[in-house]
């Protein structure tokens, strides 16, 4: 009979999770108004009637149930061959918290950089409680950028240019592989768009250094870009960006210390080879390598990775790893830990 009682308990605790998270779908731009309301599918206010011990048992649910419907599909990995023996960690859980803790009022978080950015960020995204999505831009349309979300690879929007509100009066604003605010020759953009005069200005940032001029130029700012091969600069195992050194002029005079500079996890060092400043450094390759770096071959498919030690071709980290492609048995990937270190430093 007590067992009988339990599993009621966890089927019904199940349900409430599921029910917490959009699917990847309700991310897609509305053909009017890319505005979607989400507060009936985030009922935040029965997670803050919960015990303390409830919600973070709830955040473990959330997570496992969302069946990771907004993260690209091809973030997504199949530990087919045991090649990546994740450690049981749960960064997830102690990221949640310290979200619920310590975020200061009226948070407005701007997420910046390359694709590698988007997996710190969604992890970010993951544990706080979204109202609505604004997608202000996507780098190129449909026809030459398709993405896909979720362990089924559905269609989404790629939301290269997003802003999320959040319950509580917050905000994260993601700028992912977006030529409009990535480029030298729209830096003056950049500038306009942290000094405009809003309700909710920008307050902290996760930075990593974009593409370079050509990846955007030559390559629609997607997948692999041979048209580029040996016209990128910058330090090994940075992505080529050609305007630096204005770049960081730009958010460190709006941010000073309430920015992370995230290095790229296929920047070796050595660390006097890092650009941007050194306060806030998220060294995300030393991370990755003493927490199983685990990579996915990710470049736009609608299938999940096959996971592999290391970091891999395309240098993406696995966001997680699962036993099959259903993902309901998943480890969490680097991104995650990456995340919790960059949300300590800022807040």
């Amino acid at each position: 009979m007590l067992s009988v009682w339990f599993l009621a308990i966890f089927v019904v605790a199940s349900a409430k999770a599921s029910a917490l998270l959009p699917s990847a779908d309700t991310l897609q731009p509305s053909p009017d108004a890319a505005v979607i309301d989400v507060e009936s599918a985030m009922n935040a206010s029965a997670l803050a009637q919960e015990s303390a011990d409830e919600r973070e048992h709830m955040f473990s649910f959330r997570k496992a149930s969302s069946h990771y419907s907004h993260i690209f599909t091809d973030y997504l990995c199949v530990d087919r061959h045991g090649a990546c023996n994740m450690p049981n960690t749960n960064h997830g859980a102690e990221l949640g918290s310290l979200i619920r803790r310590r975020l200061p009022h009226s948070f407005h978080l701007l997420v910046y950089g390359p694709s590698y950015m988007r997996e710190i960020g969604n992890a970010v995204y993951e544990h706080m409680s979204p109202e609505n999505v604004e997608i202000l831009g996507e780098n190129a349309p449909t026809s030459v950028k398709q993405c896909h979300c979720g362990p089924e690879g559905r269609k989404c929007a790629c939301s290269d240019y997003v802003k999320y509100t959040l319950k509580g009066g917050h905000t994260m604003t993601f700028v992912i592989n977006y030529a409009k605010l990535q480029t030298s020759e729209h830096a003056h953009k950049l500038k306009a768009l942290l000094n405009e005069r809003t309700e909710h200005p920008f307050t902290h940032a996760m930075v990593m250094e974009p593409h370079s001029d050509c990846f955007f130029n030559k390559c629609d700012a997607k997948g692999m870009c041979p048209a580029c091969e040996g016209k990128e600069n910058g330090p090994p195992g940075y992505l080529g960006c050609s305007w630096a050194s204005e770049m960081w002029d730009i958010f460190e005079n709006h941010f000073g210390e309430k920015m992370v500079n995230a290095v790229p996890w296929t920047a070796k060092g050595p660390e006097k080879h890092f650009r941007g400043p050194k306060r806030n450094m998220l060294r995300t390759r030393s991370i990755a390598e003493e927490n199983n770096a685990c990579s996915a071959d990710a470049g736009g498919s609608s299938e999940m990775s096959i996971a592999k030690h290391g970091f891999g071709t395309m240098q993406h980290q696995c966001y997680a790893v699962c036993k099959d492609e259903k993902a309901h048995v998943c480890s969490e990937g680097t991104p995650v830990l990456f995340a919790l270190k960059a949300m300590e430093m800022l807040i």
